[in-house]
């Protein structure tokens, strides 16, 4: 998919969005539990910096706004719950109750170290613009290593 949305982009284009990842340096028995608590993309094998760039993206940040998801999620779950009965009866039968049971186990692992939510944000390669002459006009195209413009042919 991020390939897709590369291509979707021009030269220096921006992607950025949201995910749920495992704390940095945890012991594996706590790697476990922080995959078993999250949603599928904390159980993914290769981590998102090495991600965007196989799929053409540069220049990767990484922000830890794992703090205002807590809260945001905390307060999602207290105003949810004097709903439940109504909310449910929208869904399958136990559909809502198994819901929001994944999120208090995700919310209680954020609470405790192990999942961390971020915002990851990178670039397209910018390219660089090279020149070619055909038929007395300059045709340019996108390439990324040549640095040259001409506007008539070498010697």
């Amino acid at each position: 998919m991020l390939r897709a949305c590369r291509r979707l982009l021009r030269p220096g284009g921006r992607i950025g969005f949201y995910t749920i990842v495992e704390a940095p340096g945890l012991p594996a028995a706590a790697r476990r539990r922080a995959r078993a608590a999250g949603p599928w993309a904390a159980a993914m094998r290769s981590d998102h910096h090495r991600l965007l760039a196989a799929a053409g993206f540069r220049g990767v940040t990484e922000l830890d706004v794992t703090p205002a998801f807590a809260a945001t999620a905390a307060a999602w779950l207290a105003e949810t719950e004097p709903h439940t009965a109504e909310l449910a009866r929208l869904e399958p039968p136990g559909a809502f109750a198994h819901r929001q049971a994944d999120r208090r186990r995700m919310l209680a692992a954020v609470h405790s170290g192990l999942l961390r939510r971020v915002l990851l944000l990178a670039r397209t390669n910018e390219g660089r613009v090279t020149g070619s002459q055909f038929g007395g006009h300059l045709w340019l195209r996108r390439h990324p290593t040549v640095v040259r413009t001409r506007s008539r042919p070498a010697p």
